[in-house]
């Protein structure tokens, strides 16, 4: 089974509608929050959490501003395989039986329940397909000027204002330039023991159709 879904970025978060939910898409989520007891999707039923620490739906609405029924983590997700093409405003869920796209796979690297990509040849980044930015490590960031501040906000953290920089970023052969900003300092310091340096969001994968495989542990780079 295979359905697309068009991509309402709201603030840089992707929302998708699907019957009466209307679900942000979040890879970097462990857990799947659900206004209702039970979630009906791709002809599957889950059981979404109460909780996860200290988050909760209504504190995601609380943090994002944003109304939806459904914050779908990797509890839901890694269940398909997931095509973003963000440039189309498009994002395809496919169950294991599908075949997916034809070009480049790259290893998608578990990193304890949520996975990440090798960029510029060596720093693993987490994959997150609900960030608005993207984040790299401050002691990448010292000695550098940033072009603006922003308010974001993050899991476990809340809202929070970071420094945006406008750095290259060399993935699969191709350069793009990236807005990254900085996490909060506990953060950043549990990135880094994982040996994670960072996160890739909504601005990274606008410039590649990808698709995530978090089964067989790889991603695939649509040709150009």
């Amino acid at each position: 089974m295979r359905k697309t879904f068009k991509i309402n970025f709201v603030e840089g978060h992707p929302m998708i509608s699907d019957g009466d939910n209307t679900i942000v898409v979040d890879t970097c989520s462990p857990v799947t929050f659900h206004i209702n007891d039970n979630l009906h999707f791709m002809d599957e039923e889950y059981v979404p959490a109460k909780f996860f620490r200290d988050e909760t739906l209504l504190r995601m609405w609380d943090y994002t501003n944003l109304i939806f029924t459904t914050w779908m983590g990797m509890d839901v997700l890694s269940n398909y395989k997931l095509i973003l093409d963000y440039a189309n405003e498009e994002i395809t869920f496919l169950t294991q039986d599908e075949p997916g796209i034809e070009g480049e796979e790259v290893t998608l690297h578990d990193a304890g329940g949520v996975y990440a990509l090798q960029v510029d040849g060596w720093m693993y980044m987490l994959v997150d397909t609900r960030s608005p930015l993207s984040y790299i490590s401050k002691c990448f960031t010292m000695s550098l000027k940033y072009d603006k501040t922003q308010e974001q906000f993050y899991h476990g953290v809340g809202r929070f204002e970071t420094p945006v920089y406008n750095l290259n970023c060399d993935f699969c052969g191709r350069k793009v330039k990236i807005p990254y900003g900085n996490l909060p300092e506990a953060l950043d310091i549990t990135l880094m023991m994982a040996h994670v340096s960072g996160i890739l969001g909504h601005d990274f994968f606008k410039n590649f159709k990808i698709m995530l495989d978090f089964k067989g542990g790889t991603a695939t780079v649509a040709n150009q």
